[in-house]
């Protein structure tokens, strides 16, 4: 996720240079609908050049979760993804499937 002009900033500097409303200023922040399309197009690159293949995919958690609330709708993603976290994603004839969703036992 692109941050804007609020990249490598910290709240304090934010809170500085834009006052407490930072967050409800147009300060160049990538939108949602931007994250999603490029989850999205990623996705289907994998799709056209592994297909049938497992791939193994790490991002950020802002590009997963908004792509994996797009791809698993029948999902509740609302869940905050963990740090280092497994999601196994399972696609058939055009549709998606979640065997495991957030999972962090590994990390425990």
């Amino acid at each position: 996720m692109h941050c804007g002009d609020v990249e490598g900033t910290t709240r304090e500097e934010r809170t500085a240079r834009w006052g407490n409303d930072w967050k409800s200023l147009p300060l160049n922040i990538e939108s949602s609908a931007s994250i999603v399309d490029r989850g999205l197009s990623f996705v289907s690159y994998l799709l056209d050049t592994h297909d049938g293949a497992n791939v193994l995919v790490v991002s950020h958690g802002a590009l997963v979760r908004l792509t994996l609330q797009r791809l698993i709708p029948h999902v509740d993603t609302k869940e905050r993804l963990r740090n280092a976290s497994l999601t196994t994603l399972l696609y058939s004839k055009g549709d998606w499937d979640c065997a495991l969703y957030n999972c962090a036992k590994h990390i425990l």
